[in-house]
C-alpha cells in the first residue's frame, strides 16, 4: 500500500454533494440552542456508524483502531460537514475490508477547542481542518510544525495536497509553525468564505487519507512513510543550514550566537525527525547525513567551536489544568520554561542578524505568559525535585558499588529532571563512590569512521556523540580522565589502572577481548543512570565474542585508512528503543542478574559484568536472533545471514 494509492482511493470515494448536503443541513440549524446543533452533528456521525460521545458543546466520534492510541481529525462545529464525509469515508473502507484497520484508533472531534478531550496531549497525532486562509486567492493553506514534535502525519500531508492539485488545480501553500507546540499539529486552513464543492472535497479527502496515512501502521505503507519523510526533512536541514549563513553582521559575537541557534535547532529537530521517520536504519543515515549539512554550516560560523549556552535559569514547570478548561498550549508540563524559550527561540526563522536580546525576550515572553496562566487558573507551577549528590550515593552503595569497584556507565541525564550541580554532580558522586582505588569508565563513542559525520578521530577534541548522553561529554573533559584511541568506540577511564584499562594490542578492534570491555567482563559492573539501558554497549562486545556477526568498517587514522573491526551497524529492531520490555532485558532479570533502586525519579540499575557475559552467551544459545527483527527487515536479515 502507497500513499498515492491511499489517495487515489479517498479521492474516488469523497462525494462532494454529501459534504454540500450536510453543510446545507448545518446551515438551517442557525439560530437553533447550541445542544440541537451538536445532537446534528452527533446523528451525522452515528448514520456514517461511529462510536459518538456527546457533551453539551461538543462531540467526539471514533472508529477504532488495533490499539487505543488516538490520532485526532478536529474542527470547530462549522468544519463539521467535512470531518463527517471523512468519517464516513474511513468508516466503510475499513468495515468492507477495504482498507485494513488502523493501528490508532481515529477520533473525529467537532466543537471548540477549549472542550477537547484530555487525552489529545497524548494522542500519536493531530489534524485541524478550519475556515480562514491568509489570503483568498490561495485556496487552502496548510500550517504545520514538523520540527518541535516529532509526527509521521507532516511529509504525507504535504504530499497529499500536492497530488490534490495535480488532480483538480486547487492551489495551497506549506507555513512551517515556529511554535514549539505541545501538539504536533497540522493545520489546513480553507479560503475565506470558500465553501465551493472543489474545496470541500480537497479538505475531505486531505483529512481522510492523512488521517489514515498517519494511523495505519500497515508495514509496507510504514516504509514508505519512512522514506517520505526522510526526504523531507533532509530537505527540511538543507534549507535551514542556507538560511543560517544569510548573516549579514559579521561580528564574532554574532556568529557565535547564531552557531549556538542552529546547534540548538539541531538537536531539537533531529529527535522529532527520527521520531517521525521510525525506520531505525534509515533513521541513521539520515541523522549522519543532516548532521553533515548543520555541521558544515557551523563550521563557517564559528569554525565548529561553539560556547556554552547561557546559564539554565527559570526552572519551574509549567503544568496546564485541564479542569479549567485550558486549550492546548506549549506548556507541556516536562519541559522548563528556559528549556521551552529555548526551543522556541531555535525553531523561529534566521533575521539578518543575531543578539542574546532576541533569546531575552523570548524567555521574558514565555515567563509572562506563565504567570498570566498560573493567576488566571489555568495552570500551575510545579518545579523538579533535585536529586541529591548524597542520595545518589546511597543508592550506589544499595546496589553493592563499594570503593574499589571497576564500574563502566551508561546515563540518561534527564531522567533525573534535575541533579545537584548537574552532570558534573553525578559524576562527583560516582567518582567518590567507587573511589581512586577504583575506576570509573565510560564509552565515549564517535561517528568517526568512513561515510560518518564526526571527521577524522582526535582523541583530545572529537566529542562524544549527542546521543551517548551529556554525561559521558563532560567526563571527558574531567581532569585526570584519559581517552582510548579507538577511532569509533574509545573509551574514557577515572581511578586505579585507567591507563592499562584502556590499552588493547589490536587497536582497531571495538571489542577486543584484552581491551576495555574484555577486562570489564573478567572484573567490573555495569551501570545505567536512569533510562539508558538501551544503550548496553555490553551487549554488543557479546556479540563479537559468541556469535561473530558484526562488521567492518573504514577509518581514516594518522591520515591513513584502518579497517575497524567488529564494528556493530545495523539494525537491532528486537532491541534498540525497547528499554526494559526488550527480551534481552527480561531475560536477565529473569536470571536476577539485574538490580534496580530508584534515585529520586531515576531508575539506577546494576549489572555484573562477568555474570551477564555468561548469561549472554547462553541466551544466544537459545536464540542468536534475539536482537534482530524477525521478519520484515532486510538488514537485519543481513545480519541473520551471518550467524553461523
Amino acid at each position: 500500500m502507497t500513499l498515492e494509492e491511499i489517495f487515489s482511493f479517498f479521492y474516488a470515494s469523497v462525494n462532494a454533494n454529501n459534504v454540500r448536503r450536510t453543510a446545507d443541513g448545518y446551515s438551517r440549524c442557525a439560530g437553533v440552542s447550541e445542544a440541537e446543533a451538536v445532537s446534528f452533528i452527533a446523528a451525522g456521525y452515528r448514520q456514517a456508524g461511529l462510536d459518538v460521545c456527546v457533551t453539551s458543546a461538543a462531540v467526539t466520534a471514533r472508529l477504532a483502531g488495533r490499539s487505543d492510541r488516538c490520532f485526532f481529525v478536529t474542527g470547530d462545529c462549522t468544519s463539521a460537514p467535512v470531518l463527517l464525509e471523512s468519517a464516513a469515508v474511513l468508516q466503510k473502507a475499513v468495515s468492507s475490508g477495504k482498507f485494513p484497520r488502523p493501528e490508532y484508533t481515529l477520533c473525529f472531534f467537532s466543537g471548540p477547542e477549549k472542550s477537547l478531550p484530555q487525552e489529545i496531549t497524548d494522542a500519536e497525532g493531530y489534524i485541524s481542518i478550519a475556515a480562514g486562509a491568509e489570503k483568498e486567492s490561495e485556496n487552502v493553506i496548510l500550517y504545520r510544525n514538523a520540527v518541535t514534535r516529532p509526527a509521521r502525519q507532516h511529509a504525507p500531508a504535504a504530499k497529499i495536497l500536492e497530488l490534490i492539485s495535480q488532480v483538480n488545480g486547487i492551489s495551497y501553500a506549506v507555513r512551517e509553525f515556529s511554535e514549539a507546540l505541545v501538539l504536533p499539529l497540522e493545520r489546513l486552513c480553507t479560503a475565506i468564505g470558500d465553501d465551493s464543492p472543489a474545496v470541500l472535497k480537497t479538505a475531505s479527502v486531505f483529512a481522510a487519507a492523512a488521517a489514515y496515512a498517519a494511523a495505519a501502521g500497515e508495514k509496507e505503507l510504514t516504509g514508505h512513510l519512512s522514506h517520505l519523510s526522510s526526504k523531507d526533512f533532509l530537505d527540511i536541514f538543507r534549507l535551514r543550514s542556507i538560511e543560517a549563513l544569510n548573516l549579514q553582521e559579521n561580528s564574532f559575537e554574532s556568529r557565535m550566537i547564531r552557531g549556538i541557534r542552529l546547534a540548538a535547532w539541531r538537536d531539537l529537530a533531529l529527535k522529532a525527525a527520527e521520531t517521525a521517520i521510525g525506520d531505525t536504519v534509515l533513521a541513521k543515515e539520515f541523522s549522519d547525513s543532516a548532521r553533515k549539512k548543520v555541521n558544515a554550516a557551523l563550521q563557517l560560523l564559528c569554525s565548529g567551536d561553539l560556547p556554552a549556552f547561557k546559564s539554565d535559569s527559570h526552572r519551574e514547570i509549567v503544568e496546564m489544568l485541564p479542569a479549567a478548561g485550558a486549550e492546548p498550549d506549549f506548556f507541556d508540563g516536562k519541559r522548563t520554561l528556559f528549556e521551552t524559550a529555548r526551543d522556541r527561540w531555535a525553531s523561529k526563522p534566521f533575521g539578518k542578524t543575531e543578539s542574546w536580546e532576541e533569546f531575552d525576550n523570548e524567555l521574558e515572553f514565555c515567563v509572562t505568559l506563565a504567570e498570566k496562566a498560573v493567576n488566571e487558573g489555568r495552570a500551575r507551577y510545579k518545579t523538579p525535585d533535585t536529586v541529591s549528590i548524597e542520595t545518589l550515593k546511597n543508592t550506589l552503595k544499595a546496589l553493592g558499588i563499594v570503593p574499589g569497584d571497576r564500574i563502566m556507565v551508561h546515563s540518561s541525564y534527564k531522567s533525573f529532571g534535575a541533579f545537584e550541580k548537574g552532570p558534573q554532580g553525578i559524576i562527583q558522586a560516582l567518582q567518590e563512590s567507587v573511589t581512586s582505588s577504583g575506576l570509573l569508565a565510560m564509552p565515549a563513542l564517535s561517528d568517526c569512521c568512513d561515510g560518518g559525520a564526526a571527521g577524522v578521530y582526535d582523541r583530545e577534541h572529537t566529542p562524544v556523540e549527542k546521543w551517548v548522553g551529556i554525561i559521558p561529554e563532560i567526563f571527558r573533559q574531567t581532569e585526570g580522565v584519559l581517552r582510548s584511541s579507538h577511532p569509533t568506540h574509545s573509551v574514557c577511564a577515572w581511578g586505579n589502572g585507567a591507563a592499562a584499562f584502556l590499552e588493547q594490542q589490536d587497536k582497531f578492534d571495538c571489542f577486543a577481548p584484552d581491551g576495555p570491555w574484555g577486562k570489564l567482563a573478567k572484573e567490573g559492573k555495569i551501570v545505567f543512570l536512569g533510562e539508558a539501558v538501551s544503550g548496553n554497549t555490553f551487549l554488543h562486545a557479546c556479540e563479537a565474542w559468541f556469535i561473530g556477526y558484526l562488521d567492518e568498517i573504514q577509518a581514516e587514522v594518522d591520515g591513513r585508512l584502518v579497517t575497524v573491526t567488529n564494528y556493530p551497524g545495523g539494525c537491532r529492531g528486537n532491541w534498540y528503543g525497547k528499554g526494559r520490555q526488550a527480551p534481552w532485558y527480561v531475560k536477565l532479570r529473569a536470571r536476577n542478574i539485574i538490580q534496580e533502586l530508584k534515585a529520586g525519579p531515576a531508575v539506577i540499575t546494576v549489572m555484573e559484568a562477568a555474570r551477564t557475559a555468561a548469561a549472554m552467551k547462553e541466551i544466544f544459545k537459545e536464540d542468536p536472533a534475539i536482537f534482530l527483527h524477525k521478519s520484515g527487515c532486510r538488514d537485519c536479515a543481513r545480519i541473520r545471514s551471518k550467524i553461523k
